[in-house]
């Protein structure tokens, strides 16, 4: 097993966060709640699948990789802490090994090759393989059994906060509140709005009187725009209360503005770009 990938396997308890800065401090032993299942790709096409000289099947030659050595020496326990942190993150565990694709000759114009040059028995790993993926493997879940997928860039937080608080808690729980630059990023909040319990929902979203303009919480200008009839782009009067950005949960999902104290559900995000 490549000793880079399993480094990169202790160094995840430094970049993931099971509870929030109000609760108590992390606890390893709660990872493996949130973790997906492991999955070893091999392409190593020199590997023979056996084990002390007999056959073995890829699930069985995982665990033969992950096996610890005896002994307390630096390199023993080098050796031991990624295998360790694997086996405690991780009990689920499954092996998929991928024999080469096709003739010697085509491997430089791989992109290209039609699926009749392919070998038949990487066809039928990279079906299985990517059967398992899709249909078999379980889905990663956060607090409170939230599910994660690749293209969950957004959470609706069904709290009632005010926008500063709203911008608090995102901040201190995931990235930021949502900044909604492009109508990529409208359609991908309108696809989490149904979970909504107010009529309307915090964005990123704030009103500079001093300036005049409308920014984003990434400290852009409003460019992109879907503001509902009679709530202007810019407020010419500023002797009342600041005012912030919100979508409608129901509807065509139009902006609107209202008062920052006004409490509603809010949209996170967890990428940075967004």
């Amino acid at each position: 097993m490549p000793e880079q990938t399993l480094r990169y396997v202790t160094e995840l308890t430094e970049c993931i966060k099971v509870k929030s800065s109000e609760e108590e401090a992390d606890d390893s032993s709660q990872f493996v709640k949130f973790f997906p299942r492991f999955i070893w790709a091999v392409r190593d096409f020199t590997l023979e699948l056996k084990i002390n000289g007999k056959d073995a099947t890829e699930n069985g030659y995982l665990e033969f990789a992950l096996k610890l050595k005896h002994g307390t020496s630096k390199k023993v326990m080098e050796y031991n802490l990624p295998r360790e942190c694997i086996q405690k993150f991780f009990p689920s565990r499954t092996c998929f090994s991928f024999p080469f694709p096709t003739a010697p000759e085509n491997v430089s114009r791989l992109e290209s090759l039609d699926p009749a040059d392919l070998h038949l028995k990487f066809l039928e790993v990279t079906n299985c393989f990517c059967k398992f993926v899709f249909q078999d493997s379980q889905v990663k879940m956060l607090k409170d059994r939230y599910k994660v997928t690749g293209r969950d860039e957004l959470i609706l937080i069904q709290k009632n906060l005010s926008w500063t608080e709203a911008v608090r808690y995102c901040r201190e729980n995931h990235v930021d509140l949502v900044s909604v630059d492009s109508e990529k990023i409208q359609l991908m909040v309108t696809e989490v709005l149904h979970q909504a319990s107010t009529v309307e929902v915090w964005l990123g979203l704030r009103h500079s009187c001093g300036l005049d303009l409308w920014f984003w919480v990434k400290k852009e200008i409003v460019c992109y725009e879907n503001w509902a009839p009679g709530n202007e782009t810019q407020l010419n009067d500023c002797s009342g209360e600041h005012r912030a950005g919100a979508v409608q949960s129901g509807g065509d999902h139009k902006w609107i503005s209202l008062p920052r104290s006004q409490e509603l559900n809010f949209i996170c995000t967890r990428n940075k770009e967004n």
